[in-house]
């Protein structure tokens, strides 16, 4: 997911550091999956991002659009600090 869209709301970061330690157990199991750092979004997901994205720029989102878009944002901050633990657990072994 890196760059493969941007993240469209600031309050992913705060929703995440809520959920303590289980998010952190979930993102080292995730971070020793093989490939993990090749992983990218589907084509068709990018594409709805950047529609909802486009509409809520022009403010034309609904209520289940907006809670669409903070998952993906969330989704997408959860997939970099994956392969940030991945990256350092691949610089460790070298």
């Amino acid at each position: 997911m890196d760059n493969a869209y941007p993240i469209a709301s600031g309050s992913h970061g705060s929703q995440l550091q809520q959920l303590g330690p289980a998010s952190q157990e979930i993102i080292d199991l995730l971070a020793a999956a093989p490939n993990v750092l090749q992983f990218r979004s589907s084509e068709r997901a990018r594409k709805r991002v950047w529609e909802l994205i486009a509409r809520e720029k022009d403010g034309d989102l609904t209520p289940e659009e907006k809670s669409e878009l903070d998952h993906y944002g969330q989704l997408e901050h959860i997939m970099r600090l994956v392969k940030a633990q991945a990256r350092k657990a691949n610089l460790s072994a070298q």
